[in-house]
């Protein structure tokens, strides 16, 4: 079924426009171009299903955005070119202040990366959840189906995030040293000496004032972000509200799509990340099966049609 192109019922019209007023923001990062063949599928999906709602291109400054795929309705943030430089840079602003501040007028964030799947328009839904971070949860040695269990939620390629939670955990006071229990330790921790010398130095930061969280993760974080805001976030704010596992189950899939269909009671999810890595037939053979997504339009060689 083409949701987007019939004529939209009236309760599904009042959730849209109410979206609209409490300013949800869908967001692509893009830092190059021209793109592939999966990641115009990928924007494809967002269209088809999220077109309703305002699609904010997220890139390097340098970056010129073509005309072809960016609407007149779509908006354009840039940020520093280090900040796309690799996946640590990339990390580092999505833990950044200044990232949540360009979207303070918007109430959550729904980011997909374009290594995602849209599969169908449960956006309105999951905004009723009110969860500040919702993304696919991870499991034990990437398998569900022979009955590994999760380890929490959740990836953040494709997740939801309430700005103003986000930046309350990033204003939130943290020491001026670090335990390193935090994410995984720094390069310089396995040279005996260099080691020596920096905790040394950790060590007399002991006696100054509380720093922000954002700064603290700024000099001492070394893990991805999404890890951060899904299982450490709530340790410095107990309010910060994560989905379960169960629930994030049917936000999105990840690894092991099969397995998560299974314990999904044969339900595809809102959406879906890392759809190529991950077993692509079998995202090819559910998008192209109207019995499971509303998706159509086979995502194989001929991508998704719009």
């Amino acid at each position: 079924m083409e949701e987007l192109a019939d004529t939209p019922s009236l309760e599904k019209t009042k959730q849209m426009s109410n979206l609209r007023d409490r300013q949800v923001a869908v967001v692509v990062p893009l830092y190059r171009l021209p793109l592939t063949e999966e990641e115009e599928n990928s924007l494809a999906s967002v269209r088809r299903y999220l077109g309703a709602y305002r699609l904010v291109f997220v890139s390097p400054a340098h970056l010129r955005l073509q005309r072809s795929f960016v609407r007149d309705e779509d908006r354009v943030i840039s940020f520093r070119p280090s900040d796309f430089k690799d996946i640590r840079s990339y990390n580092r602003l999505l833990l950044s202040k200044r990232f949540y501040r360009a979207f303070e007028g918007y109430e959550y964030l729904l980011i997909c990366q374009l290594d995602s799947l849209v599969l169908s328009d449960q956006l309105a839904h999951w905004i009723g959840r009110e969860w500040d971070y919702i993304g696919a949860p991870w499991s034990e040695g990437y398998l569900t189906s022979n009955g590994a269990e999760f380890t929490g939620v959740g990836n953040g390629g494709f997740s939801l995030r309430r700005v103003a939670a986000a930046l309350r955990v990033l204003d939130s006071p943290m020491p001026a040293h670090s335990d390193y229990v935090m994410g995984p330790p720094p390069g310089w921790w396995y040279w005996k000496r260099v080691r020596k010398a920096m905790l040394a130095l950790n060590a007399l930061r002991r006696h100054l004032p509380p720093i922000t969280a954002s700064k603290h993760l700024r000099r001492f974080y070394h893990g991805n972000e999404d890890v951060f805001w899904g299982r450490y976030a709530v340790q410095l704010d107990p309010s910060f509200r994560v989905a379960p596992v169960e629930e994030a189950l049917r936000f999105a899939f990840e690894v092991d799509p099969r397995g998560c269909f299974a314990r999904n009671g044969g339900h595809m999810p809102f959406g879906c990340h890392a759809w190529t890595r991950y077993d692509r037939s079998f995202w090819e053979a559910m998008t192209s099966d109207p019995a499971h997504s509303e998706l159509s339009g086979n995502i194989g060689s001929s991508g998704v049609e719009t």
